[in-house]
């Protein structure tokens, strides 16, 4: 088995002038109505409001700059689904995800949604990307928390599958502008509809990437070598991270506070 790189949740969303928002894993019990610079439930109009302002430095940009989403439609308030986010760290086709989103259905089955977080690889990172590298980031960690539990939130109030698309296509433009991560971005989307709406298991990340290059709406190049080589280690049977993921792991993090002794020299193995 590879050495498996631990994930954190952040402890925070952020709010739109850049402050402290609300407690994420709170905000994953799926019980609040609003949460700031996210979303609103006027239950008086039957209207789900999203709004979230995104703030940081953009591709191609030197200043902090801030960019909106926003979108609203009525729902009928219910639905029949139980939502449960289960923060335990889970591997799955090779990638360490920071926790699981529990689907669970009126005749009792279930379906998971698998949560990215910090530190999470990224098998459809650039390397030398400046946002959208191996190694998810915090701020990229933090806004993809903040979209999927908006997306969920409208699902428990009984929103379509258009409208919960809404919010999507409403987040598109700040995600291309300060993350890149789109195809991440849109595999956690296909997620949503597959557990909520398809009532079925997701599609694997490393398929749906496969199903992008067969449609030529992902490349594989020079800077996305590790790409290729985590697709043949998933396709031999035994998916694990590539090398540029643990050297990015170790230019960002120290690796020494968040490595037992005998995974940090097992670490350093893999990287020199």
């Amino acid at each position: 088995m590879a050495l498996v790189i631990p994930t954190v949740l952040e402890e925070n969303f952020t709010q739109a002038d850049g402050g402290k928002g609300q407690n994420i894993k709170d905000a994953f019990s799926f019980s609040l109505d609003k949460v700031d610079n996210l979303y609103q439930w006027d239950s008086s109009k039957s209207l789900f409001k999203f709004s979230f302002t995104e703030r940081g430095v953009a591709y191609n940009e030197k200043e902090t700059s801030t960019q909106l989403a926003e979108t609203s439609f009525q729902t009928s308030g219910k639905t029949d689904l139980q939502l449960k986010f289960d923060p335990t760290p889970t591997l799955k086709w090779g990638i360490n995800f920071v926790g699981v989103v529990k689907v669970i259905h009126s005749n009792g089955d279930e379906n998971v949604l698998y949560m990215p977080g910090t530190r999470t690889y990224d098998p459809a990172g650039i390397t030398g990307d400046p946002h959208a590298s191996e190694r998810i980031g915090p701020s990229c960690s933090r806004t993809q928390a903040a979209i999927t539990l908006s997306q969920f939130m409208a699902v428990r109030l009984g929103a379509t599958l258009e409208q919960v698309r809404a919010v999507q296509e409403a987040c598109r433009p700040l995600v291309s502008r300060y993350h890149g991560r789109i195809a991440l971005f849109d595999w956690i989307f296909l997620q949503i509809q597959e557990t909520v709406f398809d009532k079925r298991d997701v599609t694997p990340y490393p398929e749906y990437l496969k199903q992008l290059m067969r449609s030529n709406l992902f490349e594989l190049d020079d800077k996305r070598d590790h790409t290729r080589s985590y697709l043949i280690s998933y396709n031999e049977g035994n998916a694990r991270p590539p090398v540029q993921y643990y050297r990015k792991v170790e230019a960002k993090d120290k690796v020494g506070d968040i490595l037992s002794a005998d995974d940090l020299e097992e670490f350093y193995k893999i990287t020199q």
